[in-house]
């Protein structure tokens, strides 16, 4: 037994075992389908089972059995998010789109630090961006469309030198887009449909309905 304990801390990256098990990773899961009507879910196969993380429906798992993708669009999920998934410690995709959850995006989410991809559109967020999603520092894409997020949009998101899918149309957001993002016109992308570049003008005074990242009206 010693000897198979041995060679699983050696599988793993060498801050998995300090930092956290799949047993942590489990009893995050299990929080969240208890705080987002995981009994009402479309689908909910295995969730709160015995069975290992990856049957679980809409959960990929890595380094050891870690949790790395949450991947659970269009099913069923409803209330706020809970700032617990933050402790998914090994998470790169993360996928709530187009669900019913509400009330403000957690801040802690920002400590999410190997994030790649983050989808939380067509639901019904409210409240402003957070500050910490500066703090992704692996972020590739970022998908908030169609919620009702309000105020700025953090200087700090020209911070990741990596984003090259950004998207937060169908929202009320306010003020000038920060220069910080001006870097983004050289990278922006489509997720199926490469496009042009939008002009930093075009994104600092374009109508809801244009298509622009900004989704709003300074």
């Amino acid at each position: 037994m010693a000897l198979a304990a041995a060679a699983l801390r050696a599988a793993l990256p060498a801050d998995a075992a300090a930092q956290g098990s799949p047993e942590q990773d489990r009893a995050v899961l299990e929080a969240f389908y208890d705080a987002t009507g995981g009994p009402d879910w479309t689908n909910d196969t295995n969730w709160k089972t015995s069975a290992p993380l990856h049957r679980w429906h809409g959960v990929s798992t890595a380094f050891g059995g870690r949790v790395n993708q949450l991947s659970l669009a269009d099913n069923g999920l409803a209330g706020p998010i809970p700032a617990g998934l933050a402790d998914l410690e090994y998470l790169e995709r993360l996928d709530l789109s187009r669900n019913a959850l509400t009330g403000p995006i957690p801040a802690r989410l920002g400590n999410l630090t190997r994030l790649r991809r983050l989808f939380l559109g067509e639901n019904g967020l409210s409240g402003p961006l957070p500050d910490a999603l500066g703090d992704l520092e692996n972020l590739e894409s970022l998908d908030l469309d169609r919620n009702a997020l309000t105020g700025p949009i953090p200087a700090r998101l020209g911070d990741l030198t990596g984003l090259t899918w950004l998207s937060l149309r169908g929202n009320d957001l306010s003020g000038p887009v920060p220069d910080t993002l001006g870097g983004l016109e050289n990278r922006w992308t489509s997720p199926t449909t490469p496009s042009p570049a939008p002009s930093r003008k075009s994104w600092a005074g374009c109508p809801a309905s244009s298509g622009c990242p900004c989704g709003g009206t300074p």
